[in-house]
């Protein structure tokens, strides 16, 4: 009687183990690794991307920033104005820089994190027109809270 009371307790046991791992943290998309992190990761998720992907995130650089990030390309629901976004992470303290460097395009930012609507999934650049706008609010609504979308 024992065996099986302590059979069906590991079984139960496993079972809300592994419940609990699936609502648990997001963690990073393995097809991304190095170059996104757990935070990347999570925002794409709660835009609903699909298709997590690596990305350099090269666009910081043509702006002047060549300090540290995590960064992350994920492909968006269709009628949101682009069907690309980029998400970055930066350190503490880098915001200021990031911003200068996006200055030239819309994007939401909430802290350190930023979404960006892309061009295309192969030119991976920011712009100013209506629909990189249309992304970066729906964006800054989808996420909630403090998000904000930031103007050119």
């Amino acid at each position: 009687m024992n065996r099986r009371r302590s059979a069906l307790l590991a079984l139960l046991l496993l079972m809300v183990g592994a419940s609990l791992a699936v609502v648990g943290p997001a963690a990073a998309a393995p097809g991304c690794e190095p170059y996104c992190d757990d935070r990347t990761t999570a925002v794409a998720n709660q835009l609903d991307g699909r298709g997590h992907g690596a990305w350099l995130a090269t666009t910081l650089e043509d702006g002047g920033y060549n300090g540290r990030r995590r960064a992350e390309i994920t492909k968006i629901p269709d009628g949101h104005g682009k069907r690309y976004v980029g998400v970055i992470h930066v350190p503490a303290g880098k915001p200021g820089k990031v911003r200068r460097a996006l200055s030239g395009s819309w994007y939401a930012q909430r802290r350190t994190v930023f979404v960006l609507p892309l061009r295309t999934r192969y030119d991976t650049r920011g712009a100013a027109n209506a629909k990189h706008r249309e992304a970066a609010q729906w964006a800054a609504r989808r996420l909630g809270g403090s998000w904000v979308a930031r103007r050119p």
